[in-house]
């Protein structure tokens, strides 16, 4: 994790928008488009693009747009893109699994940050599942909906997937800034260089928080790689909230069944760092989202490779995306057998800013579930 942290500058920039070339199109990188490389260190790699079976991230999201398709899918299954109010060209797309009379909802948020390709694949490999229609699937989506964003930052994932900058991370300067996405919500937002001007700066940020509203979630999936973890609020802070034991009942299911290594706590103090304006946190004191977390999905040896470090090689490759797909189920599950509709979050963000809520003596201690 600390390594994530270390590779974080590590970024490019070039003037490619979501928007342009169109979305369903791979078209070729503009000749007047000048990469600005920063790395840490001489010794970070620029292997390319990624290996197969990884897809680019225009193939993943036709590979959605064709399991929603008439007669692809055996459960409840549609797509669309997003648009931003503020920044008319600014969109996400979003993909929602389930019945739409469903109680529960849930939203998985995946590929914030550009290089970690491998969580758009989870993502992905979680709506095929769901399309095959087993009993489990048929009887988790009949009561729960799952809203899945999985290229949140699809522009910046395009550097990834023209092989020109294997560690991008932040977005590309679309006329909002290069911003960490992970960096620009609300909650102990710390103004730098790559966290935007303000909150919500960026046209991803306030389309996520416009979802968040409009679907009002019981629960929440941010998922990351450079880790292996299970992750709550806060980012900024050592302490877990109130709402830890519930979030960790669930989370140490998924644990047992399928990331036995992984810690569980808050996410500063299991990734031993600061995360600032961090989406999870939002999610859970502003959208009053209880079940709000953040997982690491894996964290390679090489840490001479941004595609390394941040994606399973091959070999890897099949049981980390299976692995990890099988975990969205199973908290599914839980959500659809533990979980109750109205259950909302103990704490709000007005009660941290004014110094009001109170924590649990385990919570204060900044408490971790270790690997």
């Amino acid at each position: 994790a600390l390594v994530a942290a270390a590779l974080m500058p590590c970024r490019g920039q070039q003037c490619l928008t979501a928007a342009s070339p169109p979305p369903d199109e791979e078209g070729p990188l503009s000749s007047s488009c000048l990469m600005q490389k920063s790395f840490l260190h001489s010794a970070v790699t620029l292997p390319g693009k990624l290996p197969k079976p990884y897809r680019s991230a225009v193939a993943i999201l036709k590979r959605f747009k064709e399991l929603s398709a008439n007669g692809n899918c055996k459960v409840p299954f549609s797509t669309r893109w997003v648009h931003d109010q503020t920044k008319k060209d600014g969109r996400l797309f979003v993909a929602a699994l389930g019945s739409s009379n469903a109680t529960k909802r849930v939203l998985i948020v995946a590929n914030e940050h550009a290089r970690e390709a491998i969580t758009a694949e989870v993502a992905l490999r979680f709506a095929e599942w769901s399309c095959h229609g087993s009993e489990e699937a048929v009887r988790l989506f009949s009561e729960v909906r799952f809203t899945v964003v999985p290229v949140a930052n699809l522009a910046g994932r395009r550097v990834i997937d023209s092989g020109e900058d294997p560690c991008q991370r932040a977005t590309v300067d679309e006329g909002e800034g290069i911003v960490d996405l992970n960096r620009n919500m609300d909650v102990d937002f710390k103004l730098a260089s790559d966290h935007g001007t303000a909150p919500f700066s960026t046209y991803q940020a306030r389309i996520l928080r416009s979802l968040a509203e409009s679907e009002r979630p019981v629960a929440y999936v941010d998922l990351h790689s450079g880790a292996r973890s299970l992750m709550v609020s806060w980012g900024a802070r050592e302490a877990t909230s109130k709402d830890f034991p519930d979030q960790r009942r669930l989370l140490e299911v998924v644990k047992k069944a399928h990331c036995p290594d992984c810690a569980i706590g808050s996410n500063m103090k299991v990734i031993g760092y600061q995360n600032p304006g961090e989406i999870l946190d939002h999610m859970y004191a502003v959208q009053g989202i209880k079940y709000s977390t953040l997982w690491e999905v894996y964290e390679g040896d090489d840490t001479n490779s941004c595609s390394s470090y941040f994606n399973p090689p091959v070999a890897l490759f099949e049981k980390t995306v299976e692995d990890w797909s099988g975990a969205l189920r199973a908290f599914g599950r839980l959500v659809r057998e533990t979980v109750e509709s109205d259950e909302r979050s103990s704490e709000s963000w007005t009660q941290r800013a004014l110094g009001l809520s109170q924590v649990t003596e385990e919570s204060a201690r900044g408490h971790v579930t270790g690997a």
